[in-house]
């Protein structure tokens, strides 16, 4: 057997494999024998059929059969001869058994790339500087005072205005199409807070108990509720009636009554350190995606399409979850696979090469996680939720790769903090413009050879 290796490109490798006619003869004879054995022909008692009869009857058959049989026992061994180590099955091109030569195919597979990363230290990454203010505070205490308000209902036949609380009943549609999940009976609208749009909330304005409304409105692409995002939807609402919340005053009382402080300073110092905690969970997050982006920006390299193709569909499979948790439905929405797919696809290829950099730079770098560490973050894990350790170690050891995955990501969590002490960090007020994202094309995923 002989078997030659073409790099198509760095993540993909093309696999020639020759196997000679003496051996591809030595297998269709041992076929055909086989047939002349077994096979019941009409006409002929079993094995009595002239051989050159059974030849002529089941070549095509023959020959379709030795190929498969060629090929699964030839192809793990030529893997091993070229030092190949795929991630993906094979795409085979052959044209099959041929009468006096040898059997000849072409095995087209992904691996894993080979990275050499060079640029990642004192490389300049902007990274907000954290900052909380009395607003912020203020806001937080103004939300918690309107949660606890009571509410009273308006009996005086007047009209919606902005404050009130509209309790209405409404269903949505996009052209004739109802949309799914996006129907309520006695919503308490809060008007003017804008829970849904400032349009929706304009269209309410001016109703009456009793009214029923009509009314379009046209939602962002960016709009938090994917339900609605980028559609025009036709809204049919019903106001049954108005409520005017009474807000309880701010003081002391008030803290006290929320839980276990000791006056409205105490509640502001726990409030400032709450925005405090998510303030920095958020700049460091968006700071490592800067980071990650700047540092792919700096080593070129495609990442194979296979693991972007597997990613897209975990992050598709992330939305239908979420989405039914709404109680909607991404067919509801009525999105074709192909534009789901190609939509987080560029999300599924930074999240792949982010990881492959990391990978490549753990590496370099000779960082690992223990099963130590593993335990340990299980532990913390554990006391944090209050479930026992010992059952969750328990599930742990029955799933198979449960650690590595979590070893996995404890060093990955490593790698990153690593990262974050050696690049040059530029502290800046407020990042406002959009966090860099790497430029993203079809072409940029390894090709693959269909």
């Amino acid at each position: 057997m002989k078997v030659s290796v073409e790099d198509v490109n760095n993540v993909t490798k093309k696999l020639t494999v020759v196997i000679p006619k003496k051996e591809v003869n030595a297998e269709m004879e041992k076929a055909f024998a086989a047939i002349k054995k077994n096979a019941k022909i009409r006409g002929f008692r079993p094995g009595k059929a002239p051989m050159d009869f059974v030849k002529q009857r089941f070549a095509e058959e023959v020959k379709g059969d030795v190929a498969e049989k060629l090929f699964g026992d030839s192809y793990p061994k030529a893997l091993e001869k070229a030092g190949v180590d795929p991630i993906t099955y094979p795409q085979i091109d052959t044209e099959g058994v041929i009468d006096g030569q040898d059997f000849t195919y072409t095995a087209t597979v992904e691996i894993m790339p080979k990275l050499e990363i060079e640029t990642y230290t004192d490389v300049e990454v902007e990274k907000e500087k954290l900052a909380v203010d009395k607003k912020q505070v203020d806001a937080v205490l103004d939300r918690l005072a309107n949660s606890h308000a009571t509410l009273t209902t308006v009996e005086s036949g007047r009209a919606v205005k902005k404050g009130d609380i509209a309790v209405i009943t409404f269903s949505s549609s996009e052209g004739d199409t109802p949309i799914e999940g996006a129907s309520a009976e006695n919503y308490p609208l809060d008007v003017g807070a804008e829970h849904f749009t400032p349009d929706f909330d304009k269209a309410v304005i001016g109703m009456k108990p009793g009214d029923d409304k009509t009314f379009d409105v046209d939602f962002p692409e960016d709009n938090d509720n994917e339900i609605f995002a980028g559609k025009k939807v036709t809204f049919q609402a019903h106001l049954s009636e108005i409520k005017i919340k009474e807000v309880p005053k701010i003081d002391d009382e008030f803290a006290k009554d929320l839980g276990d402080f000791e006056g409205l300073k105490d509640l502001k110092n726990s409030i400032m350190e709450d925005i405090s905690k998510r303030e920095e969970s958020r700049i460091n997050g968006e700071f490592e995606q800067r980071m990650l982006a700047k540092l792919l920006e700096l080593n070129e390299f495609d990442p194979p399409r296979a693991l972007v193709d597997q990613r897209s569909i975990d992050i598709i499979r992330e939305m239908e979850m979420r989405m039914r948790s709404q109680g909607a439905s991404l067919e509801a929405m009525g999105m074709e696979p192909e534009t789901l797919m190609n939509s987080v696809r560029p999300r599924a290829h930074f999240e792949v090469k982010s990881n492959l950099l990391v990978g490549a730079i753990a590496d370099k770098e000779n960082i690992e996680a223990t099963r130590e560490e593993a335990e340990e973050r299980l532990k913390a894990d554990a006391e944090m939720s209050g479930a026992s350790y010992e059952e969750i170690k328990e599930r742990f050891d029955s799933q198979e790769g449960a650690w590595d995955n979590l070893m996995s990501r404890i060093r990955t969590e490593k790698t990153l903090d690593f990262l974050s002490k050696v690049v040059k960090i530029k502290e800046v007020k407020k990042i406002t413009q959009p966090k860099p994202k790497e430029t993203y094309t079809e072409e940029a995923d390894g090709e693959r050879t269909e």
